[in-house]
């Protein structure tokens, strides 16, 4: 059943902007919209549906607060008298379309219309099947309110992240069965060091295996990162702490390691070393000039010490 609607002028002023139910699209806000709405105005029409003698938005969060921002007080609107489910599916399968709904949208997207879900059909396929096979969600998060409670509980800044850079439902899982202090950490971190998603999922991993072992947890809160300076060797801060107490070791196998390196690198040999000790293959890189003939290479063949090539194998 379709729910009928008419097209209104509606002042901002009666729009509830903090109620974001129905937000399912990513929070980030490109400069393009930006300046569209600048020049053109809100081009395709928000969807509200009436709440009392207010609003609150069904789908435009992200226009309506831009043109909200830029000082507009009034638009044209969409407005439904109560939430259609056929209606919001199809806005949602648009959005899916422009990839501009994240990880956690797609879980919203499925909490929302589950109430509705044995009258609900969605390109040939229950809700249940559409949101596996096409969202990509797994059926075990789907079937666990908790597992969903807990991700929406995460904070605000956690909840972006996880929304713009997408980093799949294993690492969500992984950051679910952590301690809110934990998160909250994580999310700290998150503040200070613009993460690149292949480093976030080895970060998960290392605190998931920190607190499933279940020790030494509170030395977690001793890592700081600055906000300044090169992010990528804050990544490496950040990870070569978390090695270090995943691995008690891993700091006296790191200065063993690159104590070994110094020795080859001063005849004239660089290393090419597992930053964490990952997998079973060295590279090294010998560097001649032209002036030093092809006889300097095989000198500084001749200088490699087998002894030490052997003891940085047995480190990894």
């Amino acid at each position: 059943m379709t729910v009928a609607s008419t097209q209104l002028p509606i002042s901002f002023e009666d729009i509830i902007f903090s109620d974001i139910t129905y937000k399912i699209s990513k929070p980030h806000v490109s400069e393009q919209l930006i300046q569209s709405i600048k020049k053109y105005g809100i081009i395709e029409m928000p969807v509200l549906i009436q709440k009392n003698n207010r609003f609150i938005i069904l789908s435009g969060h992200n226009r309506l607060s831009v043109a909200n921002a830029l000082g507009n007080n009034r638009q044209l609107c969409r407005i439904l008298e109560t939430f259609d489910p056929m209606f919001f599916s199809q806005l949602a399968i648009k959005k899916l379309y422009h990839n501009e709904i994240g990880p956690i949208g797609k879980i919203r997207f499925y909490q929302i219309l589950k109430p509705y879900e044995s009258d609900l059909t969605i390109q040939n396929s229950n809700l249940f099947d559409f949101a596996v096979k096409e969202l990509g969600i797994p059926a075990h998060f789907l079937s666990s309110d908790e597992l969903i409670t807990r991700i929406s509980s995460f904070p605000p800044l956690l909840i972006e992240y996880l929304e713009m850079k997408d980093p799949g439902f294993k690492t969500m899982r992984d950051l679910v069965h952590l301690s809110d202090a934990t998160v909250a950490i994580v999310s700290s971190w998150i503040e200070c060091v613009p993460m690149r998603v292949n480093i976030f999922r080895q970060i998960v991993e290392l605190l998931y295996d920190i607190e499933r072992k279940g020790s030494e947890c509170n030395r977690l809160h001793n890592i700081l990162i600055p906000k300044e300076g090169d992010p990528r060797q804050n990544e490496a801060l950040l990870l070569q702490s978390l090695m270090a107490i995943r691995y008690p070791d891993f700091l006296k196998r790191k200065s063993e390691a690159d104590a070994l390196m110094m020795t080859l690198q001063k005849n004239g040999v660089q290393t090419k070393f597992p930053q964490f000790f990952e997998g079973d293959e060295l590279s090294f890189i010998i560097n001649i000039r032209k002036k030093e003939g092809s006889h300097s290479f095989f000198k500084k063949i001749d200088k490699i010490d087998k002894n030490t090539v052997e003891k940085l194998l047995e480190l990894l």
